[in-house]
């Protein structure tokens, strides 16, 4: 069973998640797109309340000097201040509110928002990814991929 990483308790269907992505961006067009070349799983919380209790020692554990980066081809490291070009592999911490769906056949989640924690420059955590481990998944507005989990994006 998953337990939230605050209070312990057991995750109900409806969670708030804090993972780690690895992406590139690609800027054509009218709508940006994401490929995400890994995604490690984090945090789960069972409430947004054990979120923002948490949320402080997520911040020290990371370093964090900002949060919630403006979105750029170019963006602030949120530890180190130095700039992140969206354009190549960086990392990014990835915070989205969701409802679980479980069936024995498929594990599935509506994701009702997913936003930009922080995101790091190479120099402050180099995103390490193995090609042949991870399926590589272009994502939209509409798509999110998340360790086994593919999350459709509400609005």
């Amino acid at each position: 069973m998953d337990h939230c990483s605050h209070c312990h308790a057991i995750l109900g269907e409806q969670r708030v998640l804090l993972d780690r992505r690895i992406e590139v961006m690609t800027f054509s067009g009218d709508i940006p797109k994401a490929t995400v070349l890994g995604c490690d799983d984090g945090y789960a919380f069972c409430s947004q309340d054990c979120w923002h209790k948490h949320q402080p020692t997520i911040i020290e554990q990371l370093k964090l000097t900002q949060t919630y980066p403006v979105f750029d081809v170019l963006s602030d490291c949120c530890r180190c201040g130095a700039p992140v070009d969206r354009r190549q592999a960086y990392v990014m911490y990835a915070l989205m509110e969701a409802t679980l769906e479980s069936k024995p056949w498929l594990k599935s989640c509506s994701v009702e928002s997913d936003e930009e924690f922080a995101v790091l420059c190479q120099q402050c955590e180099f995103p390490n990814f193995d090609s042949a481990e991870h399926d590589t998944e272009e994502c939209g507005p509409e798509l999110i991929t998340a360790g086994n989990v593919v999350c459709e994006k509400t609005e």
